[in-house]
């Protein structure tokens, strides 16, 4: 067979035969009544146990993308200034350093550019 030579699939199309869309709408016709019947022998309450399963998987989806974020957040360094004047100058005196004028300024609250 040559690879340019074109395969009718004519035959094996289901659409062909005339009772093709009868029977179609006669499984349909018959899924929709059973699950008619499934919904009013439960009342409304059957309609609500049919999703408790996805309800339940995406809770855990849910869930375990916020364990993992919170995981992942927690293990990167934070570099954090701080904010506080206090801890400021207890930085400043157990390093021994020395600040200028505008370090001590800002430290105090202010934001004095001279």
């Amino acid at each position: 067979m040559d690879d340019k030579e074109r395969i009718d699939f004519g035959p094996l199309d289901p659409t062909r035969d005339p009772g093709w869309d009868d029977r179609a709408q006669a499984i349909a016709a018959r899924a929709a009544r059973a699950r008619r019947d499934r919904l009013e022998a439960g009342g409304g309450w059957l309609a609500l146990l049919a999703w408790w399963r996805p309800a339940l998987s995406i809770a855990a989806a849910l869930a375990l993308v916020v364990w993992i974020g919170v995981f992942v957040r927690d293990r990167t360094p934070v570099q954090a200034r701080p904010t506080d004047p206090a801890l400021t100058v207890l930085e400043w005196s157990l390093s021994g350093e020395t600040p200028v004028v505008g370090e001590l300024l800002g430290a105090a609250g202010g934001d004095h550019d001279d």
